[in-house]
């Protein structure tokens, strides 16, 4: 996906990806809001600081199913959430095409498990 980006186009992608008022976006699309509690009801808060509870409750329940399935699950339901009713950008977030940098034999570090994080840290970390 985005193979025709350079790396500060991907970068601004991601930035804008992970803004806030995105991820509450996601949030709401997948009914999160209707799970969260309010001191004083929804409608009593100002919507940034709804959307930032809704955007950081996302965030966790990622962290949570990261820690809890992996990765791939990951994958799954940040991409439903995101390209859920676009048949096109669900396929291609599924079936990644190769990056050109991946297929020239460039190294990638994806993390599958929290092993294999606490592993990576270990290794980048030792030198210090």
């Amino acid at each position: 996906m985005f193979t025709e980006l350079d790396e500060g186009g991907l970068a601004t992608y991601r930035s804008t990806m992970v803004q806030n008022k995105n991820l509450a976006v996601l949030a709401k699309k997948i009914g999160l809001d209707e799970f969260m509690l309010y001191a004083h009801g929804p409608d009593l808060c100002h919507e940034s600081d709804l959307r930032h509870a809704m955007a950081n409750a996302f965030e966790a329940m990622m962290a949570a199913i990261y820690l809890d399935a992996g990765i791939d699950e990951c994958d799954r339901i940040f991409g439903n959430a995101m390209f859920g009713g676009n048949e096109d950008l669900l396929g291609a977030w599924f079936e990644l095409e190769e990056h050109p940098l991946k297929k020239n034999g460039a190294p990638v570090l994806r993390v599958k498990d929290k092993a294999d994080l606490v592993e990576c840290i270990d290794s980048l970390t030792h030198h210090l």
